[in-house]
């Protein structure tokens, strides 16, 4: 989980000010206790951050980004045929994006948010259908639920460290598409793996559109805890980074190198079950957006792209994996490169036209 605070050059977020990741340790907790846990750290870091970006503006808006296990995100359909070519507006489109978040019937307690993600004209989708003409219109919206409980102890969080100031509930499902919107990629059919400190959730997308969602318990802070025996996830994760600029001692870079080619075994197996469940009926995406964090990236996209995942694709070759990356306009802003991929998630849903609180 973290916290951070934005500067936005008009409606664009340019600038990362103030930013802190928090994170559980790994121990045994019931649904309960990890909701007062997270509730309790996200008002001690928020303090934190606010007190580091005082020299800014106060905050005009608060964006929540909640992601698996706590959320779950669907694709529901509805369209419309006429019998001749008809006049597209924003009203036919809102209309069918209402029918189809109907037809998916998200529990009212558990709803947290709809968007639409693709208008097809004619059968074929566009990015700006309103004012064209067609015969057929069909509208896909993602719709979102998230557990009642953390969504409310989140918001109570919220108003304490930002009274009077509206929240924004996302859900992490959206932020990623939106994110992979702009990437620049033409690809239509991927697999998203998004690396968490608890657990790792797999987005499968298909024609642009979410097809399907998975979560595994194999999460960063267990990889790494279980890399190097009688060394903590910090200190492991320390050293990757110090890897990473050079810094690193040769003896103890190669203990970390060994720790995680020896894991790699039993990881494979967790994996190689998750991605057969997950490919059923239909085999996985061969492109693959990877979200984890800089420093853990490398050594994931090595793993990710083993031979022995192939037999999962529907092209029978190893997955190609694309590692997740700050937008270049913020990084130009500085410190982005090391910006937390939570964060940076959250990053393309700031300013949302059709926002829904």
């Amino acid at each position: 989980m973290s916290i951070g605070i934005v500067e936005c050059a008009g409606e664009i977020p340019s600038s990362l000010i103030a930013a802190e990741r928090l994170t559980l340790p790994l121990e045994k907790r019931s649904r309960e206790q990890t909701i007062a846990a997270l509730k309790q750290r996200l008002v001690e870091a928020g303090r934190r951050v606010i007190t580091a970006g005082r020299a800014v503006r106060p905050a005009e808006s608060i964006h929540c980004v909640l992601r698996a296990p706590w959320t779950q995100s669907r694709t529901s359909r509805a369209g419309t045929a006429y019998d001749h070519e008809e006049y597209v507006s924003k009203k036919t489109i809102t209309e069918l994006a209402q029918r189809a978040l109907e037809d998916a019937r998200a529990p009212r307690q558990n709803f947290l948010e709809a968007s639409v993600m693709q208008v097809a004209l004619n059968g074929y989708p566009t990015s700006a259908p309103e004012g064209k003409r067609a015969h057929k219109v069909d509208v896909a919206a993602l719709v979102c639920a998230a557990d009642p409980a953390l969504t409310s102890a989140v918001r109570e969080a919220l108003e304490t460290l930002f009274p009077g100031i509206p929240a924004f509930m996302h859900s992490g499902t959206r932020g990623i598409m939106e994110s992979l919107d702009g990437d620049g990629s033409d690809e239509q059919d991927r697999l998203v793996l998004d690396v968490a400190e608890e657990g790792t959730a797999a987005i499968v997308i298909r024609e642009g559109v979410v097809a399907s969602e998975a979560y595994v318990a194999e999460g960063e802070g267990m990889m790494l805890a279980r890399a190097v025996p009688g060394q903590s996830a910090e200190e492991t994760l320390a050293t990757l980074r110090m890897m990473a600029r050079g810094a690193s001692d040769s003896a103890v870079s190669s203990g970390v190198e060994s720790g995680l080619a020896n894991m790699e075994p039993d990881l494979a197996r967790a994996f190689g079950e998750f991605f057969a469940a997950l490919g059923a009926p239909h085999r996985l995406p061969r492109a693959v957006a990877l979200i984890a964090r800089p420093y853990l990236a490398p050594w994931l996209t090595r793993f990710f792209s083993r031979i022995d995942f192939a037999q999962f694709t529907a092209v029978s070759q190893p997955f190609d994996i694309t590692p997740f990356k700050a937008p270049r306009h913020l990084a130009a802003a500085g410190g982005a490169e090391e910006a937390d991929t939570d964060l940076l998630i959250a990053l393309p849903l700031i300013n949302k036209r059709d926002e829904r609180r």
